[in-house]
């Protein structure tokens, strides 16, 4: 599979074996994917992480769940999406689509408190740009809605990750 108007390429070590990887966001055909580096420079068959992004502009990379393996981000125009993609044991997947859908947060921009609203919610991390957690918060029982003070932060814009009983979704907010 080829990939068309590749917008972004980022180099890590997806799977965790010394050697960087490539992986490239292309807005023609709304894929996310990744090739393996099989450790002489030669790179493996596209694998396909996501679909479902429209028009990824941007790609990174970091390990944003602590958990010792590259984790990818992605950055969509015309859904306005900025999506993480879990690395569990150098597999990616996505868990979040479905549940992305269900999740409210507001408002945004949002200025001294924001209101998070889903099903079950267990954890909430917010992360600076740079992937620094700034501030995190547990949910008592899977509390359904959640307020949460922002009023310490900067100015700026950030990464939410909402931790469910079903999966993990970033949003983006935007801090004035």
């Amino acid at each position: 599979m080829a990939i068309f108007s590749a917008k972004s390429v980022y180099a890590a070590d997806i799977d965790g074996d010394g050697d960087m990887d490539v992986l490239s966001a292309s807005s023609g055909d709304n894929v996310i994917a990744w090739y393996e580096n099989d450790g002489t420079g030669n790179f493996g068959a596209l694998q396909t992480i996501s679909t479902t992004a429209n028009s990824p502009r941007s790609i990174y990379a970091a390990d944003i769940y602590g958990d010792g393996d590259i984790d990818v981000l992605s950055a969509s125009l015309y859904d306005d999406r900025i999506a993480w993609y879990e690395n569990a044991s150098n597999t990616l997947s996505v868990d979040a689509n479905e549940l992305n859908n269900e999740l409210l947060v507001y408002p945004n921009p949002a200025t001294n408190q924001i209101t998070i609203t889903n099903l079950a919610l267990q954890k909430i991390e917010i992360y600076d740009l740079t992937g620094r957690l700034v501030k995190s918060v547990s949910t008592i029982n899977n509390e359904e809605t959640i307020r949460i003070d922002i009023s310490s932060l900067h100015a700026a814009s950030y990464l939410i990750k909402v931790i469910t009983d079903k999966a993990v979704v970033t949003k983006k907010l935007i801090k004035t």
